[in-house]
């Protein structure tokens, strides 16, 4: 939201919590999630989906993958004709073991249009203005570029990508490596593990991507391999948290109980 406000376009912010949503309006930031950042006038928080919708056609979901089912069954109603729909989670369903945008492909009209932005960013840096670069996917190269323009800026590069299904299978996958990096650094097992990790990690994303019909070669850029150096290796990153936890000796219950990394990782 802060990259699109300063990019000149007027954000409307869906946020879940009403509680969360009226503070923003009050103090013009997200204290919960992202402290420590204005966000501008043209970002409008609201709790409504329908408000949030509106009249506008492009969609950015950025939504918990065990959430996006339920979600996208009540944005289905709300969307405008020929709507896009830009899912920039990360994640793999538990029950279909269906990515993202099958789950969309499934809930929305067939009118809309489907599309994923992926890559190695961190909320924190991108908000901060640091250098990034992000992928934008969609099997139209058309729609790719307007994802390109809209979200281009000196400090954020974006490449396309006509590999969506690839995009979201190496940002779902590259969490389980990290989690596993994770649990070899609290166990001090040494950085020689760790690039084995990493590296054979790589080599099964690659298998079951293309095994699902990916391309191999996307595997090798931002939204794989870069993802998950990222992910494996970044202090700010939760799976590598949730992994140094586990190896470190604590139990998943107890780590559910007590979730400040999540939060603190931001």
């Amino acid at each position: 939201s802060i990259l699109l406000a300063n990019n000149g376009y007027k954000v409307n912010l869906w946020v879940y919590e009403k509680n969360l949503s009226d503070k923003i309006k009050e103090t013009r930031e997200n204290n919960l999630f992202l402290p420590g950042f204005n966000l501008s006038k043209d970002i409008y928080p609201t709790s409504s989906l329908n408000e949030a919708i509106g009249t506008n056609k492009i969609i950015l979901l950025v939504v918990p993958t065990k959430f996006v089912r339920s979600i996208s069954n009540q944005l289905a109603p709300l969307l405008n004709l020929n709507s896009l729909v830009i899912n920039a989670g990360k994640g793999i369903e538990t029950k279909s073991l269906q990515t993202i945008s099958q789950i969309l492909k499934e809930t929305l009209p067939e009118t809309c249009e489907l599309a994923s932005l992926s890559g190695p960013t961190f909320a924190l840096e991108i908000a901060q203005g640091m250098p990034s670069a992000i992928v934008a996917a969609s099997d139209s190269e058309k729609t790719a570029l307007l994802i390109q323009s809209i979200f281009s800026c000196n400090h954020l590069k974006v490449f396309i990508s006509n590999d969506p299904l690839g995009v979201e299978i190496g940002g779902a996958l590259k969490n389980i490596i990290a989690i596993t990096t994770g649990i070899a650094d609290g166990l001090k097992a040494g950085n020689n593990a760790r690039a084995a990790i990493i590296t054979r990690g790589l080599v099964e994303m690659i298998r079951i991507g293309t095994a699902l019909g990916a391309k191999a070669e996307t595997f090798s850029g931002l939204t794989g391999l870069g993802d998950m150096v990222l992910t494996c290796t970044g202090e700010l990153s939760r799976n590598r948290q949730l992994g140094l936890r586990i190896g470190n000796g604590e139990k998943i219950p107890d780590i559910n109980e007590n979730v400040s990394f999540i939060k603190d990782s931001y």
